[in-house]
């Protein structure tokens, strides 16, 4: 396990996070705190991120299909989601000939603090 701060500005207020990391590098605990203007901090809350059998992210009412997940084709985008899942949200209408969604119905789970586009495209190089 390893321990990491992560600094984002929040209008007049900073918030500190120190992430924790599990055996297969993915972030699985965040504690915040806000750090005030005289340089003070105070704990503010703690997210943790829990994994299931199938190595998706656990979350209320959320579904998984069996292809493999846009999200983890990038590394960058894994960490800023927080989100590690073998899988996609369900709700992907089509697919290309790699099991990677393409278009969106009705937009389930979340991508950059967004719901999922609705549409997807690749360029692969």
């Amino acid at each position: 396990m390893i321990d990491t701060a992560y600094l984002q500005v929040e209008g007049t207020f900073n918030l500190i996070y120190y992430l924790e990391y599990d055996n297969h590098k993915r972030v699985i605990s965040q504690d915040e705190y806000i750090l005030h203007d005289d340089g003070t901090t105070s704990f503010f809350r703690t997210v943790d991120y829990d994994y299931g059998t199938d190595g998706n992210l656990i979350i209320e009412n959320q579904f998984y299909d069996n292809n493999p997940s846009y999200i983890a084709t990038n590394m960058i985008w894994m960490f800023v989601n927080r989100n590690y899942s073998i899988n996609n949200f369900a709700g992907a209408l089509t697919y290309n000939d790699h099991g990677l969604p393409l278009t969106y119905g009705q937009s389930s789970g979340s991508f950059l603090g967004n719901s999922n586009p609705d549409v997807i495209e690749y360029d692969c190089k």
